[in-house]
């Protein structure tokens, strides 16, 4: 079962939480990263720069709220449906960004 905590704290006192966070971290076992099985047409994401994946993650996030939750009225999203949704929603990302965000100089 997942597990995970939020560290919060003062404002403009993000050292702080960065060095909690890299001592925890740095405590804890070493873990093998998963293997990711990847698309004929996919591109590596490891070579997007954090400003590319940022502004995946924002608008992802901004089109599963209009499409699963903006008129829900309370109801579940299945698993699978958001699954396929959020594929699709890489798959377009990654289309539309191709060059614009794997190099981020």
């Amino acid at each position: 079962m997942p597990i995970g905590f939020e560290l919060i704290g003062f404002q403009y006192g993000e050292g702080d939480l960065i060095g909690l966070a890299q001592a925890y971290s740095s405590g804890l076992p070493d873990r093998p990263l998963p293997e990711l099985n990847t698309g004929k047409n996919d591109f590596p994401f490891e070579d997007i720069c954090v400003q590319g994946i940022n502004y995946f993650i924002t608008q992802a996030g901004w089109h599963s709220y209009k499409q699963f939750l903006k008129d829900a009225n309370g109801q579940n999203i299945e698993p699978a449906a958001y699954q396929r949704f959020f594929e699709q929603q890489t798959q377009k990302f990654a289309q539309a960004n191709q060059h614009s965000v794997q190099a981020c100089e």
